[in-house]
């Protein structure tokens, strides 16, 4: 009887890690970016500060630099350094290994360095289509699409655009 409940019990903890994502660039920024914030975090507390505003001006400076020094995933920084000047075809398979990346991931918030979420991935796929497919951000809808090529049709006065899926007939999601 023991083993069943054993097997179990391991069986969901297996399921839990293997879950997890790690992006190795994104743990060694987020190490990075923690030992950066704990060297700045030490030198503003050996200061003496009368109030806790004035120690969060000498702490709130360190965690802003760090966010500019090791941008992470899922941020503009990042999506700005990694994908400006990418072509409309490197675009579309950009989109396409964001996607794919997308479904292996949780989207649980995590301080584990290297994890990323959904969320870190969709911001990603919405500055390409945004910045370099010229595709403003929708509420509600994932970036994991293209614009069809044709015609735009005009209702209501304004011109819509039609989307299609960013894999071709036959091509695996």
């Amino acid at each position: 009887m023991k083993f069943p409940f054993a097997a179990l019990v391991l069986g969901c903890l297996s399921i839990n890690v293997a879950a997890e994502y790690i992006d190795e660039q994104q743990k060694q920024i987020d190490l990075n970016k923690r030992e950066f914030v704990r060297e700045g975090f030490k030198a503003c507390s050996e200061k003496s500060f009368e109030t806790v505003g004035a120690r969060e001006e000498c702490t709130t400076p360190v965690l802003t630099k760090a966010e500019e020094k090791f941008p992470g995933r899922g941020t503009d920084i990042y999506a700005k350094q990694t994908y400006s000047g990418l072509t409309e075809s490197e675009a579309i398979a950009e989109l396409k290994s964001l996607h794919s990346l997308y479904k292996k991931v949780e989207d649980n918030f995590s301080n584990q360095p290297g994890v990323i979420t959904q969320d870190d991935l969709n911001h990603e796929g919405w500055w390409i289509q945004e910045n370099i497919l010229g595709i403003p951000s929708m509420v509600g809808r994932p970036p994991w699409f293209k614009e069809c090529d044709g015609e735009v049709s005009a209702e209501h006065g304004r011109a819509e655009v039609e989307f299609c899926s960013l894999y071709e007939e036959g091509e695996a999601e």
